[in-house]
C-alpha cells in the first residue's frame, strides 16, 4: 500500500537546526551551555506533552553542537607575533606573483595544537605549491575579524573566512620563510588529481578551446580555464548558474547513467538500476568536491529513488528540507554560503510555483508555459537575494533561460560523447551548439539594459518578501484568498522597506592599501582620501583606491573622489596637516616632520608614518592614543618590532592599516 507523506514536516526541524547553528556561531555563550539549556527545555516540553516543541528543541541543540564543534577558533595569544607554523595545504589559487593557500595547521612554534584552517598569502610564485603539500613557514597571524569597519563592498573577508571556517590570516609570507617539507595526499587531493586528468582529456578531445573549457567546467566543476569574458557574458545574460554544477547538471548525468543501466530494467531488476544510479551519483558528488548544490541534488535524487524502491511517494518540498538538514548537520557553515542559499531558494521556488502551468489544458501550450513558469519561479526565489549580494539584476533572464533549458542537455550530452569517442560528428555538433550559446549570451548581455546595476536596498526587505512567497504558495495550495491578500500586503511592506534610505550621510573606512595608510571618507555624494602617502606613492594611491572601491562608490552614487588636502573643511571632515578629523574620530599623523608640540593628547588614532625617529614609547605615553596605527610604508619586520614595543605599554596596535 502506497502512502503519502505530509507536505513539509521537516520545515520546523530545518528552522530549529538553522537557529541552533546561528546561536553557536554568534553567541558569546559556550555552545555546550546552549545545547544543555535546549535539552532541559525539551524535557520540560515532553512533560507538558508538547512533542513538536520538544523535538524542535532537540534539533536546535544538535545544531548548536554541530556549529560549535566546527567553529573556527584560535587562541588570542597566537595573534600579532611572528610564529613558525606547520600544516597541510588543502587549497591553492595562483595569481601572477602570489599564491593564496588554505592550510590546515597542526603545529605552532614547534608545539602541536588543535588543527585550524588559515589563509596564507605567499608573496612569490615559487616554490609552486599544490594541495597535499606539507609546509612550514614563518608568519604573523591576524584575526579574520577586522579591528575597524571595512569598506562594505567587494569581498567581505570576515564573511568569507566564516563560510570557509578560516580561523586566522597570514597575509605576508615571503619565499625565504616558506618551505615544503613533504607530501601527504588525502581523498580531496586524489579527487582533484582525477578531476584535472578528466579536464585535460576533455580539453584535448578535439573540441574548440572555449567549448572544451565550458564542457570541462560543466562536467567536472573545474572552472580554472573559463574565459573571463565568457563568464561576464553569461552573468550579464542571467546564465551564471549554468557555469556552476547544480541540479540540472545532476539530472542530465542521472539520465545518462540510467540509460547505461537500462538493461537491468529490461531484465526486471528495476531496483538494481536505481541503486547503481544512486551509487554513481554519490561517487560523482565526491569526485566534484561535494559542492552544496551537487549534494542537495544527489540527496533529493536518492530520496526520490528510495521512495520508488520502498513504494512510497515522496513530497519534493519535504525532500528539499531533508537535503538541507543532512547537509547542515555535517557542514553547518554551508548556511553562510551564497551558493547554498541560492540553490535551495531556486529549487524551493520551482517546486512551489512551477507546477501552476501544469493545469493548462492545451497541450501545445503546456510545455512552453511550464518552461516560462520554471524560469520565473527560479528568478522569483533567487533574484532579491542575488540583487542584495551583487547589486545587479539580469533583465534578459527569461529569454536566455528558456533557450538554455533546451540547449544545455544537448550541449552536455554532446560534450561527454565527444570526449568519450572523439567522433567528428559529436565534436562538430557540440561546437555548433556552444557557438550559438556563446553568441546568444553575448548578445543578451550587451543588448540595452542587459544587466541592471547599482541596486541597493536594506536586507530587512528580504524577510517580508520571502514571507510573501510562502503566503502565496499556501494560498495557491489551499485556494484561500486570505493568504493571497496577506502575500500582497507583505510584498507592499517589502517594497516600502526596500525604498527606505539604506546608507547614512557620512561613512569612513580604511581602504586597506599596501602602500600607505589610507582612509576613504564619504560625505553625501562626495568622497575623500586621507593618506600619509609620499608624493611619489600618491599617484599609485590615486589609481588603486578608486579601483578597489569602485563597487562601494557606485552603490553610494558618489559623484567625486578627491585627495584630502590641508585646509579641507566640511561638516564631518577636517585636514589640519598632521591632524585629521574624520567624523567623530581624531587622527594624529607623526612622520619625519611631525612635531608633537601643541597636539592635544588622547587622539582616537595615532599614525606612525615613515620617517618617524622620536622615541616611540615616550611619544605614545605622552599622547595616550586609543589606538596606534603602524603605517604600511614600513616593511613588515619593522612594523612588527614597533608594534611589540607599543603593546608593551598596553596600547592597542593596528599594523598595516
Amino acid at each position: 500500500m502506497k502512502t503519502r507523506l505530509p507536505a513539509v514536516p521537516l520545515l520546523l526541524p530545518l528552522g530549529a537546526l538553522t537557529a541552533g547553528i546561528l546561536a553557536a556561531v554568534f553567541s558569546d555563550i559556550s555552545y555546550w551551555w546552549i545545547a544543555a539549556g535546549a535539552a532541559v527545555a525539551a524535557i520540560a516540553a515532553a512533560l507538558l506533552k508538547a512533542r513538536s516543541a520538544g523535538a524542535a528543541l532537540i534539533v536546535f541543540a544538535a545544531g548548536a553542537i554541530s556549529g560549535g564543534l566546527q567553529k573556527p577558533d584560535v587562541p588570542q595569544a597566537l595573534y600579532g607575533s611572528l610564529r613558525l607554523i606547520s600544516g597541510r595545504v588543502e587549497e591553492v589559487k595562483c595569481g601572477d606573483t602570489t599564491q593564496y593557500l588554505i592550510v590546515r595547521a597542526d603545529s605552532v612554534s614547534g608545539a602541536a595544537t588543535a588543527p585550524f584552517r588559515l589563509r596564507v598569502t605567499l608573496r612569490s610564485a615559487t616554490p609552486p605549491v599544490a594541495p597535499g603539500d606539507m609546509v612550514r613557514f614563518r608568519a604573523t597571524l591576524q584575526s579574520p575579524h577586522p579591528a575597524t569597519a571595512q569598506i562594505p563592498t567587494g569581498i567581505d573577508m570576515e564573511a568569507w573566512c566564516l563560510r570557509n571556517r578560516i580561523a586566522a590570516l597570514a597575509p605576508e609570507v615571503r619565499e625565504k620563510d616558506f618551505t615544503i617539507t613533504g607530501y601527504s595526499p588525502g581523498l580531496d587531493t586524489r579527487m582533484e588529481r582525477w578531476r584535472n586528468r578528466l579536464s585535460d582529456a576533455i580539453l584535448a578531445c578535439g573540441l574548440a578551446p572555449d567549448c572544451a573549457e565550458l564542457t570541462a567546467a560543466l562536467v567536472t566543476g573545474d572552472r580554472r580555464f573559463l574565459d573571463p569574458a565568457m563568464q561576464n557574458d553569461f552573468r550579464g545574460a542571467g546564465l551564471a548558474h549554468v557555469l556552476a554544477l547544480s541540479g540540472t547538471h545532476i539530472a542530465i548525468i542521472a539520465f545518462v547513467v540510467s540509460l547505461i543501466f537500462f538493461p537491468l530494467r529490461m531484465a526486471g531488476r528495476r531496483n538494481w538500476q536505481s541503486l547503481l544510479t544512486i551509487a554513481v551519483l554519490w561517487g560523482y558528488a565526491v569526485f566534484t568536491g561535494m559542492a552544496p548544490s551537487v549534494v542537495r541534488a544527489v540527496i533529493m535524487a536518492t530520496m526520490l529513488m528510495a521512495g520508488r524502491i520502498s513504494g512510497r511517494h515522496t513530497e519534493p518540498l519535504n525532500t528539499l528540507c531533508a537535503a538541507a538538514v543532512i547537509i547542515l548537520l555535517f557542514r553547518p557553515y554551508d548556511i553562510f554560503s551564497i551558493g547554498f542559499q541560492l540553490t535551495f531558494l531556486a529549487v524551493g521556488a520551482i517546486l512551489m510555483f512551477a507546477g501552476v502551468a501544469s493545469g493548462i489544458r492545451l497541450r501545445w501550450l503546456r510545455v512552453p508555459a511550464q518552461w516560462v513558469a520554471l524560469s520565473i519561479s527560479a528568478m522569483a526565489g533567487t533574484a532579491p537575494l542575488a540583487a542584495w549580494y551583487f547589486h545587479t539584476f539580469p533583465s534578459n533572464f527569461l529569454l536566455s533561460n528558456l533557450a538554455m533549458a533546451i540547449l544545455l542537455p544537448v550541449f552536455m550530452a554532446g560534450g561527454m560523447l565527444a570526449a568519450l569517442s572523439g567522433a567528428d560528428l559529436f565534436v562538430a555538433g557540440t561546437d555548433s551548439v556552444f557557438d550559438f550559446c556563446r553568441r546568444m549570451a553575448h548578445t543578451l548581455a550587451h543588448a540595452g539594459a542587459g544587466e541592471i546595476g547599482g541596486i541597493t536596498f536594506s536586507p530587512w526587505a528580504l524577510i517580508p518578501y520571502y514571507l510573501a512567497l510562502g503566503a502565496l504558495w499556501y494560498a495557491i495550495r489551499k485556494r484561500r484568498i486570505a493568504y493571497a491578500v496577506n502575500s500582497l500586503l507583505l510584498l507592499v511592506a517589502a517594497g516600502f522597506i526596500a525604498g527606505l534610505p539604506v546608507y547614512p550621510q557620512f561613512e569612513a573606512f580604511p581602504a586597506g592599501s599596501r602602500y600607505a595608510t589610507v582612509i576613504l571618507a564619504r560625505e553625501g555624494n562626495n568622497a575623500y582620501i586621507f593618506t600619509d602617502a609620499s608624493p611619489s606613492t600618491l599617484r599609485l594611491i590615486k589609481r588603486t583606491v578608486p579601483y578597489a572601491a569602485a563597487d562601494y562608490l557606485s552603490t553610494r552614487r558618489t559623484d567625486t573622489l578627491r585627495i584630502a588636502m590641508p585646509g579641507l573643511r566640511t561638516p564631518h571632515l577636517r585636514h589640519n596637516g598632521n591632524e585629521w578629523i574624520v567624523g567623530n574620530d581624531r587622527y594624529v599623523v607623526l612622520g619625519a616632520c611631525a612635531d608633537t608640540t601643541g597636539i592635544r593628547p588622547q587622539p582616537d588614532f595615532l599614525i606612525i608614518s615613515q620617517g618617524f625617529t622620536a622615541p616611540i614609547k615616550v611619544t605614545a605615553a605622552a599622547l595616550a592614543p586609543r589606538h596606534v596605527i603602524i603605517s604600511p610604508r614600513y616593511n613588515r619586520r619593522r612594523q612588527q618590532a614597533m608594534a611589540d614595543s607599543i603593546r608593551s605599554l598596553g596600547y592597542s596596535v593596528i599594523p598595516g592599516y
